[in-house]
């Protein structure tokens, strides 16, 4: 799929913004939480610095491609943690990619996370 120009306005930074301030790893939906609290602060420090990097960033490169970038750098961080917690972090990948408007990874999460994209043949 092509690049996709992203229409930034300051209700999309706000919405960006109240993410970044949510305790994240928690236990919700069908995620457990995460096994210990230095699991979970970790892996909450890993997003919000996505985040940040985000709202610095969108502003000279409002482009889906720079925010698929930032996923990939931000789930290094999750190489070595449970399956759980490199779902949780999709998920909130998933989140932001709703709040942007972006509609698919284009199979990037996928890829990463189980290692091909099971909706290509």
């Amino acid at each position: 799929m092509p690049d996709q120009s992203l229409n930034i306005t300051p209700e999309v930074l706000h919405r960006l913004s109240g993410l970044r301030y949510e305790s994240k790893f928690n236990e919700e939906n069908l995620y457990p939480g995460a096994p210990t609290e230095e699991v979970r602060l970790h892996a909450q420090q890993a997003v919000n610095s996505m985040l940040d990097r985000l709202s610095v960033g969108l502003g000279q490169s409002p482009r889906k491609s720079y925010v698929l970038s930032e996923f990939l750098e931000m789930l290094k961080a999750f190489e070595h943690e449970d399956t759980e917690e490199k779902e949780q972090a999709c998920t909130y990948c998933e989140r932001v990619m709703e709040i942007l408007g972006i509609e698919s990874s284009d199979g990037a999460l996928n890829t990463w996370l189980y290692g091909f994209d099971p909706e290509k043949p």
